[in-house]
């Protein structure tokens, strides 16, 4: 008798909420929700979108600097600069636009330049948070299409079980 059926959702797929907030049963394809997000994911974080966006907000920004840095900064911003550079060339996906911002940036001054090459930096951060997400993306693509015992969507529930009374208090 299929009114006895329960569809509880739990989440094996992974703890983070970016890639398996769907711990209900929706109204479309999960599979295809899934297939979105990852998309958006993908082309938001992409390394050309991200440098583009940059570059936008360094141009828009009005930013002075008043701060003279010691040599004791200097130094400690010298090696994140460096760092932060040896990792950007390293990569083939970010070298060339890294380089393109680069030159954009110390064009707009040094308050500009170290504030798109701070921004910049934090790109390595979210690459491989955008990798992670992904790969999750594609766990809870493979377990909704192969072993989720629960329906994909709404319309995948049996009409007996969508007709279901609820107690009056």
């Amino acid at each position: 008798d299929d009114t006895e059926v329960v569809y509880e959702l739990r989440s094996n797929e992974s703890k983070d909420q970016t890639a398996s907030g769907l711990n209900f049963v929706t109204m479309r394809d999960r599979v295809e929700i899934y297939r979105e997000l990852q998309s958006i994911i993908q082309s938001v974080y992409s390394p050309e979108a991200f440098m583009n966006r940059v570059m936008d907000t360094t141009r828009r920004i009005k930013i002075r600097n008043k701060h003279i840095p010691n040599a004791w900064e200097f130094k400690r911003m010298l090696r994140g600069f460096t760092t932060i550079a040896r990792r950007m060339l390293s990569d083939r996906r970010t070298r060339w636009l890294y380089v393109k911002n680069f030159f954009r940036a110390a064009m707009m001054g040094p308050t500009k330049f170290e504030y798109a090459h701070t921004i910049m930096g934090s790109y390595l951060h979210f690459d491989g948070q955008t990798r992670k997400i992904v790969e999750a993306l594609e766990v809870s693509i493979d377990f909704a299409e192969n072993h989720a015992t629960y329906p994909r969507s709404v319309a995948e529930i049996p009409q007996q079980s969508k007709l279901i009374k609820l107690p009056i208090a």
